[in-house]
């Protein structure tokens, strides 16, 4: 039987191919920047950087040979570490610091040389500062979307099309994994915009969706899940301007006041307001 070589020292291989790169610059490659590398879990969806060893390689041979952008050459000793349309991140081996710099083609290309760009911009003292970044402006981006929080219009308008309980169960798991993941509640506008495209859902839809909402909040466990449930039941109240639940829903309210007690969300002002329509109903 053939063995197989671990992924550990393939990726070894790879990234001392990519050290020799950067030690003919002269520049020792940090060990958070090392620690990164095979590793594209590690970093949010928006990243500029690169993580393959070999693609690395491969972008810096193309700059050194094609040039960037308008720029005729680009310095043996800017490393590049990463690239989107035609921006890229480095490093410059001739300050003999783990400077990350970002090359912006609008605001900094030049005709001759990036060296002679004024506009190179200065990202991050270390690439370990600049890995922190770019995590914070990831988590910050996903808290602010301006529907849904981190929905997906897809999913809204398949609910909206078909009010079904099943799709009502995609569209809140799109919202509520990277909510609770996140915990998107303890960010400016972290609930305002959890499931606001409830406003544009039909009446009938959202009233057919009510029940199956409240069944659903009914099987969460965890604190963050319930709270986002609890909003989606709040939005789908908003929505048919409630002021009494239906009859066979109010049971299923009373029932998860004791979850919400648990899981210490009595405070929660979508529960509050949940629980003064209960009280009326």
């Amino acid at each position: 039987m053939q063995a197989t070589m671990p992924d550990s020292t393939v990726r070894a291989a790879k990234i001392a191919a990519l050290k020799s790169l950067f030690d003919a610059s002269g520049f020792a490659m940090p060990e958070t920047y090392r620690a990164i590398l095979g590793h594209p879990e590690w970093l949010p969806s928006c990243t500029a950087l690169i993580t393959e060893p070999s693609r690395v390689i491969l972008l810096n041979l193309n700059l050194r040979s094609r040039g960037w952008f308008t720029s005729r050459r680009w310095p043996k000793e800017f490393l590049a570490i990463g690239e989107q349309d035609d921006n890229v991140v480095f490093f410059d081996a001739s300050t003999d610091t783990e400077t990350v710099w970002f090359a912006d083609h609008e605001s900094s290309s030049a005709a001759s040389t990036p060296r002679k760009c004024v506009g190179m911009a200065k990202l991050a003292e270390t690439f370990a500062d600049y890995f922190a970044i770019c995590w914070r402006d990831f988590l910050q981006s996903q808290a602010e979307l301006p529907t849904d929080s981190q929905g997906d219009d897809l999913e809204f308008a398949l609910l909206r099309d078909n009010p079904h309980p099943l799709l009502l169960e995609t569209y809140f798991e799109d919202s509520a994994i990277p909510y609770a993941a996140y915990q998107a509640w303890t960010l400016e506008f972290g609930d305002y915009n959890l499931f606001f495209s409830i406003i544009n859902l039909p009446e009938n839809a959202a009233r057919e969706l009510i029940e199956p909402a409240v069944r659903l909040a009914s099987r969460q466990t965890t604190y963050g899940r319930l709270r986002a449930a609890l909003c989606l039941i709040y939005r789908l109240i908003e929505k048919l301007r409630l002021t009494r639940f239906p009859r066979q829903v109010e049971p299923m309210i009373s029932a998860i006041a004791k979850q919400v007690a648990k899981l210490e969300l009595e405070d929660y002002e979508y529960w509050v307001k949940i629980e003064q329509i209960r009280k009326k109903t």
